[in-house]
């Protein structure tokens, strides 16, 4: 980082050598400086990776009380459906937390949320008692943004309350604050709004978390889920495959229990589409089934080159159990996932739906079904 320091204006200017630094250090730079207890942020898009992100740095620099007691005013962008719903949950969530849309009214109304004028900002604005930080530049509120792509920012550190750029910056956040519209109650029509967009495949426009490691792509024979599909996994709550020949995890003469995904189906549960090596744990996951919970499922991806997911055993149910049988997994709210099992034959309603919003696929290349709704 190069500092530019003006001790008569009491103001420090840090500037990110975009080169080998990731743009989530400026994050970092400033919360070393000082202590804040407001943030107004205004960007053009989120996605769960970046906000989880921010708060895990939040959390690690500024400690869990101050975060927790930090007023947090957040101004996000849905045009073109790019924000993701659960992201906007979770910002919600947070402590002293409040969610506003910028011409949320206007862009719930069109098909696809196609926006008349496009918000674009990548702002955040930390305001304390001695000190202020401004953090502005080219990364989105996404974790390719944050840790990943070439971006380029800075952040401007004020020690008078009196200066006249924060206080334009803010009038500015203040005066779109009041026009925007809060997002509870713009929630239920943005999530209808995202999943009929992800039904015409033809107006999808992906966001950068929704794209795949390149050069994994390169390196690999077997063909990744596309950034339509991806978006599909992160939006949809309700996911059902065909269970197959369930890996032979468990010992000899002993029935499996690991089920075989597509590579980045992981995005489903939450977890990024990231490269991994092989035979490499990238999570668990928390399973109810018929009542009973299932904690830490394991989720790993394979030295075949797909996600594998361990679901509960069979046990009374017998070694065959899972044959000719299809899986669904049905979010909840805290994070975990209702699991479901019915026979083949009966799950035509399922693929009637995912057929109705074209998220209805094949494995290849022994012809698995599988689908969202």
């Amino acid at each position: 980082m190069k500092e530019k320091i003006s001790p008569k204006n009491n103001i420090e200017y840090i500037l990110q050598k975009w080169l080998d630094q990731p743009y989530a250090d400026l994050f970092r730079i400033a919360l070393r400086k000082g202590i804040y207890d407001k943030m107004f942020a205004a960007v053009a898009y989120a996605t769960v990776g970046g906000v989880s992100i921010i708060e895990n740095i939040f959390r690690e620099e500024f400690g869990t009380k101050n975060w927790d007691s930090m007023s947090k005013q957040w101004l996000v962008g849905i045009d073109w459906c790019r924000s993701d719903p659960r992201a906007l949950s979770q910002l919600e969530a947070f402590n002293r937390s409040q969610v506003k849309i910028p011409n949320g009214e206007k862009n719930i109304s069109r098909l696809g949320c196609l926006p008349d004028k496009i918000f674009h900002p990548k702002l955040y604005i930390l305001q304390g008692k001695d000190l202020s930080a401004i953090i502005c530049g080219s990364g989105n509120l996404s974790r390719s943004g944050l840790t990943k792509g070439c971006e380029c920012g800075n952040v401007l550190l004020i020690k008078s309350s009196q200066n006249p750029q924060l206080i334009k910056l803010l009038s500015w956040f203040y005066a779109e604050w009041e026009k925007a519209n809060p997002y509870s109650k713009l929630k239920d029509v943005y999530i209808a709004r995202c999943k009929q967009s992800l039904k015409n495949k033809d107006k999808f426009v992906p966001t950068e978390d929704d794209l795949t490691p390149e050069q994994f792509k390169k390196r690999v024979q077997k063909k990744p889920l596309s950034e339509l599909q991806i978006r599909q996994l992160q939006t949809f709550d309700n996911f059902w495959i065909q269970a197959g020949a369930l890996g032979g995890n468990l010992g000899p003469d002993k029935p499996g229990n690991q089920l075989d995904m597509t590579r980045y189906t992981r995005v489903f549960f939450g977890y990024p589409a990231l490269d991994v090596k092989r035979n490499k744990i990238i999570g668990h996951v928390t399973l109810i089934w018929d009542g009973q919970d299932y904690f830490e499922r394991t989720l790993k991806f394979g030295n075949n080159e797909m996600d594998k997911l361990n679901v509960p055993p069979s046990g009374d149910h017998g070694p065959l159990f899972y044959k000719n049988k299809t899986l669904l997994f049905t979010r909840n709210v805290d994070g975990s996932f209702l699991f479901t099992v019915v026979k083949n034959a009966d799950c035509a309603k399922w693929r009637r739906l995912s057929k109705q919003l074209n998220a209805h696929y094949t494995m290849q290349p022994r012809g698995r079904e599988w689908g969202l709704f």
